[in-house]
């Protein structure tokens, strides 16, 4: 049996961050949550490459909220990525799972839809 896909999101969301995803604004979250499938899918495929859809999403983000980026542990979001995809690598090496959505639905509970 697999891992819960949303519960591991989660987790490698939380590995870079400068606090609990709970403790801090949507808008920061969500950007943890773009960069974390952004992350799990360049793990899955090589060729897999959303560069210019979620660094335009990131840069709206930021300048609707000038302080997103303090909550993470890099201000980079290529190294928040990395980081994310090392992660990936040593815990999840074998899931395949490949993310087709990552957010959260009209109740606020985080869905990770795969293929």
């Amino acid at each position: 049996m697999k891992n819960n896909l949303s519960e591991i999101i989660i987790q490698m969301v939380g590995t870079i961050l400068n606090g609990s995803p709970r403790s801090l604004p949507f808008e920061t979250v969500h950007a943890g949550l773009l960069m974390a499938q952004v992350a799990w899918n360049r793990e899955v495929d090589n060729d897999y490459d959303a560069e210019n859809e979620y660094l335009s999403l990131i840069k709206k983000l930021e300048s609707s909220h000038k302080s997103l980026m303090d909550a993470f542990i890099f201000q980079d979001s290529e190294l928040l990525i990395n980081s994310m995809r090392k992660f990936k690598r040593v815990n999840y090496s074998n899931d395949k799972r490949f993310i087709t959505f990552c957010g959260y639905d009209k109740t606020g509970k985080l869905k990770v839809t795969s293929e």
